[in-house]
This record gives structure tokens, sequence and C-alpha cells, in this order.
């Protein structure tokens, strides 16, 4: 929400200047309530993805390392 060309505070407020109207109503309407669209995006993604091997293992470090300091 606080990027400056992120859209997200568009979906949650009532300033449109990224994102039409009809949009915003067309993506919300997936959604029970703003709260809810806000915890959707909250959910970490552990998809690996094409990413460089290196990077990869870095991430899963960094999760393993919250994980065990939780």
């Amino acid at each position: 929400q606080e990027y400056k060309w992120s859209s997200m505070r568009e979906y949650v407020g009532t300033e449109i200047q990224l994102v039409d109207k009809d949009t915003k109503e067309q993506i919300m309407n997936d959604f029970i309530s703003e709260a809810d669209f806000l915890n959707f995006h909250d959910i970490e993604d552990e998809t690996d993805y094409l990413e460089i091997t290196e990077e990869v293992i870095e991430e899963k470090e960094k999760r393993a390392k919250k994980i065990i300091a939780s």
C-alpha cells in the first residue's frame, strides 16, 4: 500500500487514478470485504517460480529462520 505506483490504495480507498471504477468494482466483487481483500494480499506465497536457484535457496533459508525464531 505504501508503494507510490501500486493500485492497492485505490482498491481499499476512494481515490481513483490508476484503476477505472468498473475494474475496481469487478475485482472487489470477488471479496467479501475490503478486509478480506487485504488479508488475501497478506498471504505469503511460497511457490517456487522460475527464479535463479540461489535466490530460491536464500528465500527458503529466510523462511526457515523465521519459523525457528517464532
